[in-house]
């Protein structure tokens, strides 16, 4: 046979329709397969991230780590782009479906005008077929139905059947009823959808709440640290008033002392001045017994005893003079311990704040004696905004040392200590999170790194 009268062929021909049909409804399926799949798999995605945030929401924020909540947070916003992401489709294919309903419901009626001219024709049809005036089918056209979808219906309905009126009238009738129930199923879906969406409005809503709810506790701890940074900023500033104040009522002192010396030792050589020397004695001369009266012109002269010059005044206690600022002492450590926060800024490592640290933290454990860092006078014994319970020792050369967060205090103000006399003991008075000891190096009143000057 010829190939191409084959391939002409009706048989020929609806075997390579029905292979195209499978292979379009092969590559159909995959496609649906692979949808699915994809559609599995977001909404195994979905899952996972409402757990997430649920667990989130059930976070108690009073015993919550910082890390913990900011991690809560990411997870609840993470759920809530979902949830607003589910919302925007349903409204979407709601708004769609609305769209197909009043689509549907349109052609339905135009349908229906259609109709009830086509009863009216196959009513007169009825009529001249009865009375055997008219014996032919009916021929519609698009002036008896003006209307090309309906044109087009009828085209495909009446394609290879009969095209009686009221077989078409049937088929119309059948049509409009599918129309109709199409129309009741989409309104169902978009009801569907819309109790979807005041469901999915109401769960966003509890997620928006639960991430209000943290932000505000991540605000309230960022507010607390800011405090806390103040606090301690002003506590550095009491400090370094505390300091500079005795070391200028030292010195005060030490000039008043020496003022008061120096008065003394003058008015003391002054009072020995001013008393008069006793009067010389006269040395007797042997005169013979017989001679009575001095021999005229022969006065005795008397020898003077020598007079001794006036002691020299005590000496006057003076200050010490103070040597140089690089003049340290040989400081020791205070406490065993690691330093588990150096001295300047720190970031906080959640929320990325910074704050001076005007020291070094040194781990050591609640009520471990706390020793002199080297010889000298305590200067200040008491409390401080922000250091707590707190110890300042002078010692001489402008430098000073502090102890801070102490449970108790074990010396006073105006104690004269050696190296390793204990000061008090380790606590977590004051902003401390746990017993530490916070170990301070000032010169002139100013806070310096102490590492360089520890052994």
């Amino acid at each position: 046979m010829d190939p191409q009268r084959a391939l002409a062929s009706p048989l020929m021909q609806r075997t390579l329709l029905l292979a195209l049909v499978i292979a379009t409804l092969i590559g159909s399926s995959a496609r649906v397969g692979a949808q699915e799949t994809l559609q599995d798999a977001k909404d195994q995605r979905d899952a996972i991230q409402q757990a997430y945030a649920e667990n989130a929401a059930a976070l108690d924020l009073v015993t919550a780590e910082d890390a913990e909540i900011v991690d809560a947070l990411d997870r609840i916003e993470a759920w809530i782009a979902v949830q607003e992401a589910g919302l925007d489709a349903n409204e979407q294919a709601r708004a769609a479906a609305a769209q197909t309903e009043r689509a549907v419901r349109a052609e339905a009626d135009e349908l229906q005008a259609r109709i009830t001219e086509l009863q009216r024709i196959v009513a007169a049809q009825s009529v001249e077929t009865y009375m055997g005036g008219f014996g032919g089918d009916l021929v519609l056209t698009t002036d008896d139905l003006n209307s090309v979808p309906l044109l087009k219906f009828l085209l495909e309905e009446t394609t290879g059947r009969s095209n009686d009126s009221a077989d078409v009238l049937r088929r119309l009738l059948g049509r409009q009823h599918d129309l109709i129930a199409q129309a009741e199923n989409v309104s169902a879906q978009a009801a569907a959808l819309g109790a979807q969406i005041t469901a999915r409005l109401d769960e966003l809503d509890a997620s928006r709440a639960d991430a209000e709810r943290i932000r505000l506790e991540i605000a309230k701890r960022k507010a607390d640290l800011e405090a806390k940074a103040d606090e301690l900023v002003a506590a550095d500033q009491e400090i370094t008033s505390i300091i500079r104040s005795a070391e200028a009522e030292a010195i005060r002192q030490a000039a008043a002392a020496a003022d008061q010396a120096a008065r003394e030792a003058e008015a003391r050589r002054l009072a020995e001045a001013a008393t008069p020397s006793p009067a010389p004695t006269a040395v007797p001369t042997p005169t013979p017994a017989a001679v009575a009266e001095p021999t005229p012109g022969g006065d005795a002269t008397p020898t003077p005893q020598a007079s001794q010059p006036p002691a020299d005044p005590e000496p006057t206690p003076t200050a010490t003079p103070t040597a140089a600022p690089d003049g340290a002492p040989a400081f020791t450590w205070p406490v065993p311990g690691r330093t588990v926060s150096p001295f300047g800024n720190r970031v906080h490592p959640v929320y990325g704040t910074v704050k001076f640290h005007s020291g070094i933290d040194i781990d050591a454990n609640s009520g471990a004696p706390i020793g002199a860092a080297a010889s000298g006078v305590v200067l200040y014994g008491g409390w401080v905004s922000g250091y707590g319970n707190t110890v300042v020792v002078d010692h001489g050369n402008g430098f000073s040392t502090l102890y801070a967060h102490m449970s108790e205090f074990n010396t006073n103000a105006g104690a004269v200590i050696a190296t390793g006399d204990v000061l008090g003991f380790v606590g977590m008075t004051g902003v401390a999170t746990g017993p530490h000891l916070h170990f301070e190096i000032r010169i002139n009143g100013a806070a310096v790194d102490p590492l360089p000057y520890l052994p």
